[in-house]
């Protein structure tokens, strides 16, 4: 299940910020300073997202939601590495993240 990771524009779309509602935790996507959100996107709807904050050299992810069909499929794990790596292009460094705690089993 490839995930296509992009940061968000505000001002935000309606039907974008519905449908980032139905993630688990919800989202309720805002403009902040030293805060910035990215959505993940599966065959271009938004099934992923997550908030990262702080300075440019110690940023962390603040919240991660996933539409809870895609629970157990590796989103969460494609979402924070592609983010690492947009945090890292833009200059930013992203808190050593541990992706095992992520590692989703299958009963």
């Amino acid at each position: 299940m490839p995930v296509v990771v992009q940061p968000v524009l505000f001002p935000l779309d309606e039907a974008l910020s519905a449908r980032l509602q139905r993630l688990e935790p919800s989202c309720s996507v805002s403009p902040v300073t030293d805060q910035d959100w990215y959505v993940g996107y599966f065959n271009q709807r938004p099934i992923a997202a997550a908030c990262v904050h702080g300075s440019v050299s110690s940023r962390q992810i603040r919240q991660l939601s996933l539409h809870p069909a895609n629970r157990g499929r590796g989103v969460g794990r494609q979402l924070l590495e592609q983010i690492r790596v947009l945090e890292e292009a833009a200059g930013r460094h992203l808190v050593d993240v541990n992706l095992s705690q992520w590692d989703e089993e299958q009963p």
